[in-house]
């Protein structure tokens, strides 16, 4: 029986990589159980009992969660009002999950990985794509340019996710399916780097403060300041020596955090 005390449940609707955001203000607030609901007009996405399931995992693997469930009807809760805190922290929905409980200062509950996984290497680099915060306007993020630099790499993601990955690059990585959220996030945590657009992968990366090359629209930041985050526009060219530095700058924050 876990002896820290429950102040209360929290409540979400996801997208799921929104509820790995909120990952710090449940750790500071010491809320330890998370209620998921669907609010499909809100959050642009159904959620369901089986997305809830595959969060599950990862979560309740954490010291701070007790609790994943699907609620049909669940109690009020702050977080899922983080979309109206966007004006304080920009895109960084980290602070703005925390501004949802009167938490402003990012660094203090954010620094420290939310997320701990036992790494699990399947490959140097992970990738990760999908279409969504990209600006087609300006073309795409040459995903293969990164690949090449890497002596291994696999896709993780849907169905959908690795057929439009294949009509873009062919099959020049395998894709390594996750059945949980927590079986993702080891494989992610297993590799050198992560290159993704946002997304769950790149939420998860967040949480762990893994190394990642993060592919989104100019107007859309969402490297939330982090050292170890790349942030890739739309035509970048990313070099080899841009690509090491990130990767030494990674490693930095590797050994100051996951080995605490």
């Amino acid at each position: 029986m876990n002896s820290h005390p429950i102040i209360e449940a929290a409540t979400h609707h996801g997208k799921l990589g929104d509820i790995i955001y909120a990952g710090p203000v449940l750790r500071a607030k010491k809320i330890r159980d998370l209620l998921l609901f669907s609010d499909e007009a809100s959050a642009g996405m159904r959620m369901t009992t089986e997305a809830a399931e595959f969060l599950r995992p990862l979560l309740t693997s954490q010291d701070w969660c007790d609790c994943v469930a699907f609620a049909a009807t669940p109690p009020y809760s702050h977080l899922p009002g983080f979309r109206h805190h966007t004006d304080k922290h920009g895109c960084s929905l980290v602070g703005s999950h925390l501004s949802t409980y009167g938490l402003h200062d990012v660094l203090r509950h954010a620094e420290f990985p939310w997320l701990k996984v036992e790494p699990k290497p399947v490959a140097k680099l992970v990738v990760a794509r999908t279409d969504r915060w990209v600006d087609r306007s300006l073309g795409e993020l040459n995903f293969s340019q990164i690949v090449d630099m890497f002596p291994s790499a696999v896709f993780v993601g849907t169905d959908d996710e690795y057929l439009s990955w294949q009509d873009r690059y062919g099959d020049i990585i395998p894709r390594h399916i996750c059945y949980d959220a927590l079986e993702l996030a080891q494989v992610i945590a297993g590799a050198d780097a992560l290159v993704s657009t946002p997304s769950l992968p790149a939420a998860i990366a967040c949480g762990l403060r893994q190394t990642t090359f993060l592919e989104c629209a100019p107007w859309f930041n969402a490297g939330w300041e982090r050292p170890e985050c790349a942030i890739l526009h739309a035509g970048s060219k990313l070099t080899k020596t841009h690509c090491a530095t990130i990767l030494e700058v990674g490693a930095i924050i590797k050994r100051r955090y996951w080995n605490l």
